[in-house]
């Protein structure tokens, strides 16, 4: 789901499905949700706009997380170097440990 006719296109011309947002929303999260409410589906992928080149690979192994039932959400992750991303307060952070 977008809100962004561009990404629509994009999508459409490559053979893709994409549905637009009904409305408008504070979040990808709450877009994923609207999407979320008309779909039936047990697994629900988000791929962020800003984020187009992600490889299959790494969407492979998140997607193989839920063979597992009882994960429930399941989230891609790598460890930071760079500081500038760092202390970028809009590049998105998380904190985990060993389990």
């Amino acid at each position: 789901m977008t809100d962004s006719e561009i990404i629509f296109d994009e999508i459409a011309s490559h053979g893709g499905k994409a549905i637009m947002s009904k409305k408008e929303h504070e979040s990808g999260s709450d877009r994923i949700a609207e999407a979320a409410a008309e779909m039936e589906a047990d697994i629900i992928v988000n791929v962020q706009g800003d984020t187009p080149f992600i490889k299959k690979a790494p969407l492979q192994k998140l997607i193989a997380q839920f063979c597992d039932l009882s994960v429930e959400v399941a989230s891609m992750m790598q460890i930071l170097k760079n500081q500038k991303e760092i202390e970028d307060p809009n590049f998105v952070k998380l904190v985990v440990d060993k389990t």
